[in-house]
């Protein structure tokens, strides 16, 4: 799937932008442009377009703050899209062959053509619905697109965010988590149609809701970072919120299974009663428990990820 590929293509991306001029520079930006051209060889545009509008806006703000790199970065992009458009050449020749001749129905009275703009009603009931919204913390609670991160990911990921605002990187990805979920929203979102209206191309992703998958992964970045400054260093105003953090899960635990025992009293229930819902209270209580356990000292940082400590074996005859 082309949406796998993002993770190498900011990765790369962030070593191009650090690296300067030179050599290391020019191949980093090679292989973020050959991580997007690969994502092409999918078979299908619209994952790879989600990521491509997702990096021109982290490169759109690299350039605003840049003022004595913004050529240097113009070029390396450059080399970038080159390296995509190479690599990615297997893809999109012969769909730029077809796609001139093709007609495609998009629940319009009469196709377009490839040079047409896909109507924007055409889109109207493929984002993602805002009950769905409940999906990012229990599983299949959602209509179309499945948005679920689950109360481990959300929770540190909201830590880095109360933490490490500072931090440049996690304001780059708590802006990508945001827009992209604005973006995912669809016609319940003005920002949807901003993009639609503006953005080359964008019209033929006919199905916002798919990049979701862009939201989930900037709250992946975002979660990596809370984990490490939860079990890092301790800085003097992190104690507060790692308070709410731990009574934010117990509450929302309680009320999942108070709610659930409202419904089982009211013969609410139809097949498998809220299974999903009380596997991820259960979940809640248990990281509450872990974090918890973690910042009053009774685990260490390696117990609390899980490590099993290495084993030094010694062989006869060795020092």
């Amino acid at each position: 799937h082309g949406a796998m590929w993002i993770p190498l293509v900011f990765l790369f991306f962030h070593r191009m932008v650090e690296r300067g001029w030179g050599r290391r520079a020019f191949s980093n930006a090679a292989l973020c442009g050959l991580s997007v051209g690969i994502s092409l060889l999918s078979g299908h545009h619209q994952a790879p377009l989600f990521t491509g509008v997702a990096l021109g806006g982290v490169f759109l703000y690299f350039l605003l703050i840049g003022k004595g790199t913004r050529l240097r970065l113009c070029a390396l992009v450059g080399v970038a899209v080159l390296f995509a458009a190479l690599s990615g050449a297997l893809q999109w020749l012969p769909a730029l062959e077809y796609g001139s001749r093709a007609y495609r129905w998009v629940e319009t009275p009469q196709p377009v053509r490839f040079g047409e703009t896909v109507p924007y009603l055409a889109q109207y009931n493929y984002g993602i619905f805002p009950l769905s919204l409940l999906g990012v913390l229990f599983p299949k609670a959602h209509l179309t697109n499945d948005p679920f991160l689950g109360f481990v990911c959300l929770s540190f990921a909201f830590f880095a965010v109360a933490t490490g605002w500072s931090d440049r990187r996690v304001r780059i990805y708590a802006a990508v988590a945001v827009g992209a979920l604005a973006y995912a929203a669809g016609h319940y979102s003005l920002f949807h149609g901003l993009l639609y209206a503006v953005t080359p191309f964008l019209d033929k992703a006919r199905s916002p809701g798919h990049a979701i998958f862009v939201f989930q992964f900037a709250a992946l970045v975002l979660a990596a970072r809370g984990i490490d400054a939860y079990l890092g260093p301790q800085q003097p105003g992190w104690r507060r919120w790692r308070d709410h953090i731990v009574r934010a899960l117990v509450g929302i635990g309680l009320l999942s299974w108070a709610l659930l025992f409202w419904l089982y009293l009211n013969l609410k229930f139809e097949t498998n009663p809220g299974d999903h819902v009380i596997l991820s209270s259960l979940v809640a209580f248990l990281l509450a428990a872990l974090l918890y356990g973690f910042h009053q000292g009774h685990l260490t940082a390696r117990a609390a990820r899980g490590e099993r400590h290495a084993q030094r074996i010694e062989h006869p005859g060795r020092r």
